[in-house]
C-alpha cells in the first residue's frame, strides 16, 4: 500500500510539474508574440514622435533590422548589419514569471495605445493638446517597451543589441521628456 501512495505522489508531481511547463511555454510564446508586434508598433510611432521630440530621424537606422517569426512562432529572428540573432521561449522562460506576465499582456494594452495613437495622428494638423496628448501615449508605450528591450539586448549582441539600444533611447528619452513636461505642466 506505501509503494501504490507513494507512486501516486510522484505521479501527481509530475502531471503538476508538465502543466506548469505547458503554462509557461504557452506565456512565453504569448509574450513572444508580443515583442514581435510591440517593435512593429515602436517603428510606427518613432517618425511622428522624432518630430514630436525634436529628434533626428532616419528610415534607414530604422529599419537596419528586421524581425519575424519562425519555427511556429517560438522564435523571433532577428537580421540586420550582417548580422542574424534570436529570441527563443527559453529566453523568455528564463524570466521572472511577473516579467513574462508583463510582456504578454502588453500586447493588447499597446494595440489599444496604438489606435488612440493614430486616431490622433490622422487628424493631420495637430494642436498643442494633441501633441501633449501623443506624449502622455508615448510615455505609456516606453513604460512597457523598456521590459522589451530588456530581454531583447540582453539575447542579442553585437550592433543588433546596439540598434536596440538605441531604439530603447528613444523610448526612454520619450519618457523623461514627458515627465518633465507633466512636472513643468503641474
Amino acid at each position: 500500500m506505501r509503494l501504490d501512495e507513494m507512486l501516486k505522489k510522484v505521479v501527481d508531481a509530475l502531471r503538476q510539474n508538465s502543466d506548469l511547463a505547458a503554462a509557461d511555454l504557452e506565456e512565453a510564446h504569448a509574450a513572444l508574440k508580443a515583442i514581435r508586434n510591440n517593435l512593429d508598433r515602436f517603428d510606427d510611432v518613432s517618425p511622428v514622435l522624432a518630430v514630436l521630440l525634436k529628434q533626428p530621424y532616419s528610415a534607414s537606422t530604422q529599419h537596419a533590422v528586421t524581425h519575424r517569426p519562425a519555427k511556429d512562432g517560438y522564435v523571433l529572428e532577428f537580421v540586420g548589419y550582417g548580422q542574424s540573432s534570436e529570441i527563443t521561449v527559453d529566453h523568455l522562460k528564463a524570466l521572472p514569471p511577473g516579467e513574462r506576465r508583463a510582456i504578454a499582456a502588453s500586447d493588447e494594452a499597446m494595440e489599444k495605445l496604438l489606435e488612440e495613437w493614430n486616431r490622433i495622428v490622422r487628424k493631420g494638423r495637430l494642436s498643442k493638446r494633441d501633441n501633449a496628448r501623443l506624449l502622455d501615449i508615448s510615455s505609456l508605450m516606453c513604460d512597457r517597451l523598456m521590459l522589451i528591450f530588456n530581454v531583447v539586448e540582453t539575447a542579442l549582441g553585437g550592433p543588433l543589441k546596439d540598434h536596440y539600444a538605441a531604439q530603447r533611447a528613444v523610448a526612454d528619452f520619450a519618457r523623461h521628456h514627458n515627465a518633465q513636461s507633466s512636472t513643468r505642466a503641474a
